[in-house]
Parts: C-alpha cells; sequence; structure tokens
C-alpha cells in the first residue's frame, strides 16, 4: 500500500471511529479486531490485513473503495448522521442497547440532534453558495454584456 492510501485509510478510520463517538475498545468489542490492531490502522498501517479492513468497513458501513481512496472528513455531517444511525440500528438489532441508562439515551438523542442542526447548517450554507454562485454568474453575463456593448461603439 502506497503512503497516500496508507494515510487515507488511517485517517478515515479514526475518524469513522470518533464521529461515532466510539473508542477502540468499543470496536474491538464489536469487530473481534484487538485494539492494539486497530490503534497500529488508524496511526498509518505498513502491514495491513485484508481482513481487518473488510471487517471495518462492514461495521462502519461503507465499502474498502470509500476507505481508501475519498476522505470521508470532507463529508461530515451526513456522513457521519448516516454512520451514528447505522450503528444505532445495528445496536438495537443485537440488542446491545437494551441495557442503556435513561442518561446513556438522552446522550445518544443529543448527538442525534446535534448532527441534524449540523446538516442543517450545511444546508443552509450550501444553498446560499448556490444564491451566490448565480448571482455571480449574473452579474457576469451583466459585464460581458456591458462590454460588448462598448465594443460596438
Amino acid at each position: 500500500m502506497d503512503k497516500k492510501t496508507s494515510e487515507l485509510l488511517s485517517s478515515n478510520l479514526l475518524f469513522l471511529r470518533e464521529s461515532l463517538g466510539l473508542t477502540q475498545g468499543n470496536v474491538e468489542k464489536s469487530t473481534g479486531i484487538s485494539q492494539s490492531t486497530i490503534s497500529k490502522l488508524e496511526k498509518g498501517p505498513k502491514n495491513v490485513k485484508l481482513i481487518h479492513i473488510i471487517t471495518l468497513a462492514d461495521f462502519y458501513k461503507t465499502n474498502l473503495s470509500d476507505l481508501v481512496k475519498i476522505d470521508l472528513s470532507k463529508n461530515t455531517t451526513e456522513k457521519s448522521l448516516y454512520l451514528f444511525k447505522n450503528r444505532i440500528i445495528d445496536f438495537r438489532k443485537n440488542k446491545v442497547l437494551n441495557n442503556l441508562t435513561i442518561e446513556q439515551w438522552v446522550e445518544i438523542d443529543e448527538i442525534l440532534y446535534n448532527y441534524q442542526q449540523k446538516i442543517n447548517t450545511d444546508i443552509r450554507i450550501n444553498h446560499l453558495n448556490e444564491q451566490r454562485i448565480n448571482d455571480l454568474q449574473r452579474e457576469i453575463s451583466g459585464l460581458k454584456q456591458h462590454i460588448e456593448d462598448l465594443q460596438k461603439k
């Protein structure tokens, strides 16, 4: 694995785990991959076992290609919320969440709410950026027309 791919893999694994609010120990319990191996993978793996990457990609509900080709942190809010919700669904299916206290449920709810707020903010920002681009395009068209008018004189 080349250096760039290795760095992308490690940063994506760290990003995914942290965005879900999980510890390396949590991931170890769910995947069977030792905490020390997870730590090595997140620090920039030199020798990677494909089975570990496949297992982690499945655990994080992503694919191998995304892990090694895309900087997942660039698509933070929607991807994080999607992953977080999928982990909650998986935990419910596996009855991992049955023993949570009300405080832990409140914390999960707050995390979901915060992610939703981030998504809403991103959507508003993207909408404003699109409006600004449209305004600039209209302004450029107007300037082009003005230049053409001046050239005709």
